[in-house]
């Protein structure tokens, strides 16, 4: 059985390009939009002393030129969340603080990740005024701790989804064998190249095996987190729903060929004509 995990995806797929914007790993991935919003947040009656106090974390609101990943901005601010709303929000009606991963499941929440921090409903809804019934965020005694790191993860995780990923595709498919160069996706890959073959699966299935990178002599590859998607006919694209590749983060050796684990990748709603784009999270040229 596999840990369900939420996470939101917004891909779109246009003529050579897609904006990949994923926050997905290990286990089912559930695409979610920021529909639907609904959540009822630490109702949990007087906050607890540890949410109160000093800052949790050294972050400052609108630090966008800060180079700490967002992920590690939320684990800053996630010993003052799990003891303020994971009470009753670990599990149903809303549990945006769900395990085994909770960081996964507070960006995966309709509506915690919006276009603007400012728009999150973590910032919206517990707030005076707007009838939330359990610890209010902008209440005096946390207004200059919690609140503060609260802004700067939502502002983080803003632009790290405004960064375009490194994406190949939408391409044509041939049924067997397949090379896609990866010159194009950063300087210092040329004539390196990603093979695979294709296999139809009945009508709506398509088979990816031996999926290898081929890194050409000089630097070594770096690659994380490769992500499918299935390109129709209108330019609407799929992605991979078992997310296949999350886990791979490989240093692959100069003038080698390297499979990318676990080597077989099962893609839905394939149909004929429709293409594939491969989006990466990071693909660089060690030195």
């Amino acid at each position: 059985m596999y840990p369900v995990l939420v996470a939101t995806c917004d891909h779109r797929a246009g003529e050579g390009a897609l904006a990949w914007h994923v926050q997905l790993r290990a286990g089912m991935k559930q695409r979610l939009g920021l529909a639907g919003v609904w959540l009822i947040l630490c109702a949990c009656g007087e906050p607890p002393a540890t949410l109160a106090g000093e800052p949790v974390g050294d972050a400052l609101p609108g630090d966008s030129d800060s180079a700490v990943p967002a992920r590690d901005l939320f684990e800053v601010l996630e010993p003052a969340l799990v003891a303020g709303c994971a009470g009753c929000h670990e599990e149903a009606p809303a549990p945006f603080l769900a395990l085994p991963d909770r960081y996964a499941s507070a960006v995966g929440w309709p509506g915690v990740i919006a276009e603007t921090a400012e728009a999150s409903i973590l910032l919206t809804y517990p707030r005076n005024g707007t009838g939330h019934t359990g610890t209010n965020l902008d209440a005096a005694d946390l207004a200059e701790t919690v609140l503060p790191d609260l802004r700067a993860w939502l502002a983080a995780e803003v632009e790290e989804r405004a960064k375009p990923h490194p994406t190949i595709g939408p391409v044509d498919v041939q049924m067997g064998f397949n090379g896609w160069p990866l010159d194009g996706l950063a300087d210092g890959l040329e004539g390196s190249y990603l093979t695979f073959d294709a296999t139809e699966i009945g009508a709506t299935l398509l088979k990816i095996t031996s999926l290898e990178v081929h890194v050409a002599p000089g630097s070594d590859v770096h690659v994380v987190h490769p992500l499918f998607g299935v390109v129709d006919a209108a330019g609407a694209m799929e992605p991979d729903p078992m997310d296949s590749l999350s886990e791979v983060d490989e240093r692959l050796d100069a003038g080698e060929a390297s499979e990318l684990p676990p080597g077989v990748v099962v893609l839905t709603h394939w149909a004929a004509g429709s293409r594939l784009s491969l989006g990466f999270e990071v693909i660089e040229p060690l030195q």
